[in-house]
């Protein structure tokens, strides 16, 4: 299968002559992630007024866009850019008050069905006082890939956070495919992570509930996260690390996140905070805070993305994408109990002890006939009351009332 590689506007190229320097993470114990391609530069943020990148997140809608923002107090700008790192467009968040401490940007659904939702989170607090941070909800606007654009201004909704043991410092939000929403500590309790459901309240403030602890992250500080557009994969960064979380059909985040991690490889940023799945969730892209940073590409070559990917065309086996690789589980089900699989049976609710075809209907005379001339001539030690009921070209030569009967009786033990 060819790989798909996270595709940028004007054919700009993923390769760089820069030099970088992979690290591995003193801190972390998790086994590497499979199948990454080494770490390339995509390009470099070109914005002078983007000087602390913090949050990352992939646009859904707009091909090739990349949202991120500044680490600053009253700073409302949300910075639209090309992978390579070419600026598209600067909205500015309508919220008051001013934002405190911006530390992340995510992209899910909201209120209105089938309409992509940026999500800028107000949540850092780094002497642990805040007693509320919040999140703050706006559409996501369109942003032509073409040519550069001014922005404007975007309405918005504030989402009031809460947490139910005290404040705390967090950089790293991330949004469900339901709209739930995770926050995941950075001090106080590094690793811990707190879920608002959804739909949150715009008017009163949400209790964060606690629903979980990353195993081995407890010394690393959390600056990032995203959930894939599909929901299947979770990645969590730190300064020097990132970790990624495969995550079952139906099964919670919180409960994919009791798991080990596998890392990522990494490249080294001066102050890394910021990072985010592509849209086919095949690559992982990073920025370091400070001004002309680069956006790095990490690529993973995959089997698989999704159960679409591995159907073999056996209507007995359930495809299902997990670990990137193919899995084809056998499906022998058989509710009617008459030998016929459920995935093939054609006629699904026979009644019991119904002799059938191999699609599971009824046999019809002449099939009875076949198979009783069959099971008559293969028997190694044929009765001779049986083959005397057939002429010589195969017929039967008694009343077709007598086929079940004589079936069984050839089917006996």
């Amino acid at each position: 299968m060819n790989r798909r590689l996270f595709r940028f506007p004007s054919g700009v190229a993923l390769a760089s002559t820069a030099l970088v320097l992979s690290i591995s993470p003193a801190s972390a114990t998790a086994a590497p992630c499979e199948g990454f391609l080494p770490g390339l530069i995509s390009g470099y943020a070109e914005s002078p007024d983007l000087i602390e990148s913090s949050g990352l997140a992939a646009s859904r809608q707009n091909p090739g866009i990349l949202w991120t923002h500044n680490d600053n107090y009253n700073d409302h700008r949300l910075f639209a850019i090309l992978g390579d790192g070419r600026s598209m467009a600067t909205w500015t968040v309508s919220v008051t008050p001013p934002m405190s401490d911006p530390e992340d940007v995510a992209i899910g659904p909201g209120p209105i069905a089938g309409m992509n939702y940026l999500y800028y989170g107000d949540i850092g607090d780094n002497f642990n006082i805040r007693g509320s941070i919040r999140v703050i909800r706006a559409l996501e606007p369109v942003v032509p890939a073409d040519q550069p654009t001014v922005g404007g201004t975007l309405a918005s909704q504030t989402i009031m956070l809460v947490y139910p043991d005290g404040p705390r410092d967090a950089e790293a939000l991330l949004v469900d495919t339901n709209g739930d929403i995770y926050i995941i500590a950075k001090r106080v309790t590094p690793g811990r992570v707190y879920r608002a459901a959804y739909p949150q309240s715009t008017t009163s403030a949400n209790v964060l509930v606690p629903v979980g602890q990353l195993p081995e992250w407890g010394s690393t500080a959390v600056t990032g996260g995203d959930i894939s557009a599909d929901g299947s994969l979770i990645v969590v960064r730190g300064y020097h690390r990132i970790g990624i979380w495969e995550r079952l059909p139906g099964e919670s985040v919180a409960s994919a996140l009791t798991r080990s991690s596998c890392d990522a490889p990494y490249l080294w940023e001066p102050q890394g905070e910021a990072v985010c799945f592509s849209p086919d969730h095949r690559n992982v892209l990073t920025i370091s805070e400070g001004v002309f940073q680069p956006i790095y590409n990490y690529t993973r070559a995959y089997e698989c993305t999704s159960a679409f990917e591995c159907d073999d065309g056996n209507d007995c086996t359930e495809d299902i994408c997990f670990g990137f690789q193919c899995v084809h589980i056998e499906n022998i089900s058989d509710a009617d109990e008459d030998s016929v699989p459920d995935c093939i049976d054609q006629c699904p609710d026979t009644p019991p002890g119904t002799l059938v075809n191999e699609v599971g209907c009824e046999l019809s005379h002449d099939e009875l006939k076949m198979t009783v001339w069959i099971a008559a001539m293969t028997d190694p030690n044929p009765d001779p009351n049986v083959v005397a009921r057939f002429d010589r070209n195969g017929d039967m030569l008694l009343d077709a009332r007598d086929l079940p009967f004589l079936l069984a009786e050839l089917l006996s033990p």
